[in-house]
């Protein structure tokens, strides 16, 4: 009897067989025997969950990470049926989890693939923002007055200001307000900016016309503003 040993799938061996039958007469025959793998692959996989790249937006499913002791006789390689994803794909995503074998035989499971978006927005507005009281001595500031470059890879939602609406009483000060942005998945970051507010609207003055006024014993007469100024 001659056993026959293989390293890897694919091998062939060329054995001879001699006979001799009951009158010792011989005979030999040759056959091919090649290594084969019958077996198909178990897939055993689990669900996994990516993060989205704060400045690509990009994020990219490892196969390997999502077996989960899948089995074979022999090696195996693993793939998935989707591997890039992108803002869109934020939330749960169904992919196909395949292991193939080195003869080609493959087994598959489904899995769960969760995109998450965790990076806060870049909250970027101007240093100083100034802004000029109206002739009424009011302002309301926007957003967009305020912002500078403020960016997220998957898209800002909305940025959001402490205070909005200056008057007199504001005149000559710089104000420090919280400048608040939010990205489309909810992720926030905040910063401070400052509006510094102006008034520079010369007054309207109005003068009453007082005509001819005697001068007291001294040689003088006394005004009081009130009497003089109509309106500013």
């Amino acid at each position: 009897s001659t056993t026959t040993g293989f390293n890897s799938l694919g091998d062939i061996a060329n054995d001879t067989v001699f006979v001799l039958d009951a009158n010792n007469c011989p005979d030999t025959t040759t056959y091919t025997i090649q290594h084969t793998d019958a077996a198909a692959p178990n897939a055993v996989a689990q669900n996994i969950t990516i993060y989205l790249d704060s400045a690509t937006g990009m994020a990219t499913a490892n196969a390997d990470d999502a077996d989960n002791g899948s089995t074979d006789d022999c090696a195996m390689s693993f793939s998935l049926d989707k591997t890039a994803f992108d803002c869109e794909d934020r939330g749960n995503n169904a992919v196909v989890f395949t292991a193939t074998d080195p003869d080609g035989r493959t087994d598959n499971a489904n899995i769960t693939v969760e995109v998450l978006d965790t990076t806060k927005p870049a909250a970027l507005p101007y240093y100083l923002t100034t802004v000029y009281l109206d002739s009424s001595g009011a302002f309301e500031v926007t957003y967009n007055q305020i912002d500078s470059a403020s960016f997220d890879a998957c898209g800002i939602d909305t940025i959001t200001l402490s205070q909005l609406a200056f008057s007199c009483m504001h005149a000559g000060d710089t104000i420090d307000v919280n400048f608040l942005v939010e990205d489309s998945s909810g992720n926030k970051r905040g910063t401070t900016a400052k509006i510094a507010v102006l008034d520079t609207f010369a007054p309207d003055l109005q003068l009453r016309n007082l005509g001819n006024r005697p001068l007291d014993y001294y040689g003088a007469d006394t005004l009081h503003i009130d009497s003089v100024v109509l309106s500013t």
